[in-house]
């Protein structure tokens, strides 16, 4: 969304103007990234519910977590997928990367009631740029950056493995730049 990439570039402005090389640069995302992505998740579903009460459940989730105890017959840990070694690999090449945590401001609150899991999971699934790096397992953080109609907007910074006080420092230059406004006043 418009609002999302003003400021993601913003944020970019702000760590250059600090001394940082700002490059543009393409993850190698692939394209069937969701549905390798959705089977974890669905497994990781089902393993949440275990031993909660079904009746307790939203319909949508007790599908969701017949789908999930399906899926993890077959699925692999993130660690074994392709993705995540050359995630890896290609992240080595810079210090981190910044990209938005969502490629939209927050939907409205309802906004997947009464809509069925496979709706509901597609109609997020293809703004959530947390996924990638969730599966590559690479140490990531996100930090609250802008407002879009508003609605508070998120950045997130990857780094390498090991590279966790890359990403500390950078979050906390951030806040410091850019101070989060309080959401509640300060007390006398």
């Amino acid at each position: 969304a418009p609002g999302v990439r003003g400021s993601l570039k913003e944020a970019a402005g702000v760590l250059r103007d600090a001394g940082h090389t700002v490059l543009e640069a393409r993850p190698p995302y692939p394209a069937n990234l969701g549905l390798r992505f959705s089977s974890r998740w669905l497994a990781g579903i089902a393993e949440d519910a275990r031993g909660l009460p079904a009746a307790a459940l939203e319909d949508r989730t007790r599908a969701m977590v017949r789908r999930g105890q399906r899926a993890a017959r077959r699925v692999k840990p993130a660690a074994a997928d392709p993705f995540a070694a050359r995630a890896a690999q290609w992240l080595g090449d810079y210090d981190a990367l910044l990209t938005p945590v969502l490629a939209r401001p927050a939907v409205p609150l309802g906004t997947w009631a009464g809509k069925g899991w496979v709706r509901a999971m597609l109609g997020v699934g293809n703004w959530l740029y947390t996924t990638p790096w969730n599966l590559a397992g690479l140490p990531a953080a996100s930090v609250p950056f802008g407002f879009d109609h508003g609605l508070p907007l998120g950045l997130q910074i990857v780094a390498p493995v090991g590279r966790e006080r890359t990403i500390l420092a950078l979050v906390a230059q951030i806040e410091q730049l850019r101070p989060w406004p309080p959401l509640a006043p300060r007390p006398a």
